[in-house]
């Protein structure tokens, strides 16, 4: 009778020589046939985790005696009987990412980094198809930038391929990205050492490379300065080519400007810092109590433009 309940509660695991098999990981109903007079039990052993199936273009090998000792482990008090195969060459099946649908993932991510401005994207070489392990659900690609500014130059966007919810593998894929911008440019040629004024300035339609060495200075920025070199008509200014014109001291005693709409409140506020014109400064209300932070937009004046929320 016990020997009669012991082959009741028992597996008889078949090993096969040879199989393919989904997926990232391996499960003994993949490699084996299962049988037993216990179906839950058998439906566990099938669901029993053997380790890492092969990548693409690779083979594992299994011995009838690794998997028997696995079983045993698992399911202890349960006798096993192994036929079939002594071992099990393992091989993937697979599918095929293409390069293109990877491309157009980077792409999709980088556009969105830029938002609404203009930029020209043209992509460093040919992207390759990818072959990965054949899942029980589609391929997923995920992408997330973490470096969101946006500027021109090299790009190397990451895209990442899941198989089954696990990452197997991530791309990256080069990009050069050329900005055009409406930016305040010289209007004709300058010498150094000119004051720059608003008959010195145009805006333009214009490139915005990454030789530049910085962002372009707005209109504002460049009321009052000086140019530090000879530059012709059609140069963007950084802040590399100009002295710009202190308006405000730290401890001076400026004039605050809140605007909000149409309506315009004035009043006083001391600078916590130097600043130039357009220049974002913190100042203090008059009597310390609170900080607030506004822009310089002439000597000895700060504004604030309050936004439409409460």
């Amino acid at each position: 009778m016990a020997f009669a309940s012991l082959l009741l509660s028992g597996l008889v695991v078949v090993l096969a020589p040879d199989v393919h098999v989904r997926g990232t990981e391996l499960v003994l109903g993949a490699l084996a046939e299962v049988r037993g007079d216990d179906a839950a039990l058998v439906e566990r052993a099938k669901a029993l985790e053997l380790g890492w199936a092969p990548a693409p273009g690779y083979t594992r090998v299994l011995q009838g005696w690794q998997i028997e000792q696995k079983i045993s482990a698992a399911f202890a008090g349960t006798s096993i009987q192994l036929e079939g195969s002594r071992c099990c060459r393992i091989a993937p099946e697979t599918s095929r990412v293409a390069g293109e649908d990877l491309a157009a993932k980077a792409r999709a991510e980088l556009t969105a980094v830029f938002g609404e401005r203009e930029v020209a994207l043209v992509a460093q070489s040919r992207t390759n198809d990818l072959e990965v392990p054949l899942g029980t659900k589609p391929v997923e690609l995920r992408c997330a930038i973490e470096r969101r500014e946006q500027r021109a130059g090299a790009w190397s966007v990451p895209v990442q391929v899941w198989v089954d919810g696990a990452l197997y593998q991530t791309c990256w894929i080069g990009f050069s990205a050329e900005l055009y911008d409406l930016v305040p440019v010289l209007a004709h040629d300058v010498r150094r050492g000119e004051v720059i004024g608003n008959a010195d300035i145009e805006l333009r339609r214009t490139r915005i490379s990454s030789d530049l060495g910085g962002e372009p200075l707005e209109a504002i920025a460049l009321e009052g300065a000086v140019l530090l070199r000879d530059l012709g008509a059609g140069s963007v200014l950084v802040d590399k080519d100009v002295q710009r014109a202190r308006l405000v001291r730290s401890g001076d005693v400026v004039q605050l400007q809140v605007r909000k709409g149409s309506i315009t409140a004035r009043g006083s506020a001391i600078a916590k810092v130097d600043g130039c014109a357009g220049d974002r400064i913190r100042v203090w209300n008059t009597d310390k109590t609170r900080e607030l932070t506004g822009t310089v937009i002439a000597r000895g004046l700060v504004e604030i433009e309050l936004g439409s929320a409460p």
